[in-house]
């Protein structure tokens, strides 16, 4: 969400644009202040000093960021884009309960703007407020109906409910209205898993995969398509799924165990005894592992003994 506002706002950078902002008081939130000297002269400050919060969250610069929006927010209280922007970088370092009340500021102080909402209410479901989240969705899409975010904020909400048709329902309709959302497309993916769709699901995750460059592709993706490719019994591409996400430095115990377990399962025990073993190395006592390298040793047993059964 922060991402997106920056890129909207930066617009707002000459002069000119600011002044005609000012005189229309089309995005200021000091609407109740008159445009005299000394407001005029807050308002520019105000105005400058998120700008330039705009552009250190653009550099990943998140503490001179918040040290800027929180002194646009007291140069100017009633601009709601300033709390918002304070809001976001609060929230970025984990003052949750701070950062809520300033998106509830700036939601109050832009007369229920219906993006703002949507940002609120990602802020309550992601400290379990389902209900409060809900309302603010719900009040947003009455505003504005086409707003994908939104769809995708209450698909998480009926999933987390249980409610599973609703769910996929609503992260359809966002999907709809903007094609590419990662956190939709894992969302059904997960949802056809777990419904033993798996087909449907690998669908679904290499549409978004094929959508991202290589090198920005995330563990999650990997991990799933490592797991689905299993239960449709395609082994060889598991492992390989598998291999892919522990080169990119995201190993631990249970990816070198489905690592070991795909290889097994593809017919190399060999393979799959190295990669059980970095499993243990990772956690000695990982009972799934050890158990899988008995089986891989039963099945190494196995084959030397056939080998050894061979006529010279």
């Amino acid at each position: 969400m922060v991402a997106s506002v920056v890129h909207i706002d930066l617009v707002v950078r000459q002069a000119t644009i600011l002044m005609t902002v000012l005189g229309c008081l089309i995005f200021s939130g000091c609407r109740s202040l008159s445009v005299n000297d000394s407001a005029s002269s807050k308002i520019v400050s105000c105005r400058d000093q998120w700008q330039h919060g705009l552009e250190a969250l653009q550099r990943q610069q998140w503490e001179e960021a918040e040290l800027l929006f929180a002194g646009a927010v007291r140069t100017c209280p009633q601009d709601e884009r300033a709390r918002q922007y304070y809001a976001d970088t609060l929230w970025h370092r984990g003052a949750w309960d701070e950062a809520m009340q300033q998106m509830q500021e700036a939601v109050t102080l832009s007369d229920g703007d219906s993006e703002l909402l949507v940002r609120l209410g990602e802020m309550y479901f992601s400290l379990g407020y389902q209900n409060e989240a809900h309302v603010c969705v719900d009040e947003a899409l009455g505003q504005q109906a086409n707003l994908a975010d939104a769809w995708a904020l209450r698909g998480e909400i009926h999933w987390q409910r249980g409610e599973r048709s609703a769910a996929m329902a609503d992260y359809h309709r966002a999907l709809s209205l903007q094609p590419a959302m990662p956190r939709v497309q894992l969302a059904l993916t997960r949802i056809h898993y777990e419904a033993n769709a798996p087909q449907e699901a690998l669908t679904t995750l290499h549409v978004l995969k094929d959508s991202i460059p290589p090198a920005e592709i995330s563990g999650e993706i990997l991990y799933l398509e490592g797991l689905i490719y299993k239960s449709l019994y395609r082994y060889e591409e598991s492992a390989r799924s598998f291999r892919e996400l522990a080169g990119k430095g995201k190993g631990g115990r249970k990816i070198f165990y489905e690592l070991a377990n795909s290889e097994l399962l593809s017919g190399h025990p060999n393979a799959a005894r190295r990669a059980a073993e970095t499993s243990l190395a990772w956690d000695s006592g990982y009972v799934p592992t050890l158990r899988l390298l008995t089986q891989i040793d039963i099945t190494l047993e196995r084959m030397a003994a056939n080998t050894r059964r061979l006529p010279e």
